[in-house]
């Protein structure tokens, strides 16, 4: 019978918006549920203790790590970081996919890392002691998530929701819950996605009317 996974998409979030993007829709269109920042409502507890519930509840953990440590907890370590390692601590399997550095230095500033280096590095070292992939951009990412993901589904498959079976009834409830936060994700896509074709379009048209106005002065 066909299984339908909770899958839990970990990452900094102003740096990977776009890569983000691409892996739920790759969740969505392998049939599966993606879970992650964007589907948090508010909550009477902290966010801590909303996020590992989450995680808890999921059938598989994606971390993706590009060259932001990200918002750091109370206890001074960020919030992607204590996600990781409370996923090892439950025994949720994982897949890791870390940016190549010859393209991390391709990126602006903006996307780079410069108050906590350490805790970063720190981090980056943690991950690659286990099983990782590398990725350059967001279609080499989806690409290899898709890879990545059927394989672990194959070695290590989870229970999962099985339409019909007595553990699935008793989640409908909850299955239905998501499966219709899925339908809001995929429009918020839809609309980000547009959102950024728009911001690219006036990006190339400004650069195009400062590229004329520099060749009319040069002739002046």
């Amino acid at each position: 019978m066909e299984k339908k996974y909770q899958v839990f998409i970990s990452s900094t979030y102003n740096d990977l918006i776009e890569e983000r993007l691409e892996l739920i829709e790759a969740v969505i269109n392998l049939g599966h549920i993606p879970i992650g920042m964007e589907l948090f409502n508010a909550a009477d507890d902290t966010q801590w203790e909303v996020i590992k519930r989450r995680i808890y509840d999921s059938d598989y953990y994606v971390l993706v790590l590009s060259d932001r440590y990200g918002s750091v907890d109370t206890d001074g370590i960020g919030f992607t970081e204590k996600e990781y390692d409370y996923a090892i601590s439950v025994g949720i399997p994982i897949i890791s996919f870390l940016r190549k550095k010859a393209s991390i230095e391709l990126l602006p500033m903006d996307q780079r890392e410069r108050d906590r280096v350490n805790s970063l590095n720190k981090f980056r070292s943690k991950l690659s002691k286990r099983l990782f992939t590398s990725w350059s951009d967001k279609h080499e990412l989806s690409k290899q998530f898709f890879s990545s993901f059927t394989n672990l589904i194959r070695d290590r498959p989870r229970l999962g929701w099985i339409k019909g079976t007595e553990d699935a009834l008793t989640s409908n409830k909850k299955l239905s819950e998501v499966l219709i936060q899925n339908e809001s994700l995929l429009q918020k896509i839809t609309k980000m996605k547009q959102q950024l074709e728009s911001t690219e379009k006036e990006l190339s048209q400004f650069i195009e009317i400062d590229r004329k106005a520099k060749q009319i002065v040069e002739m002046l």
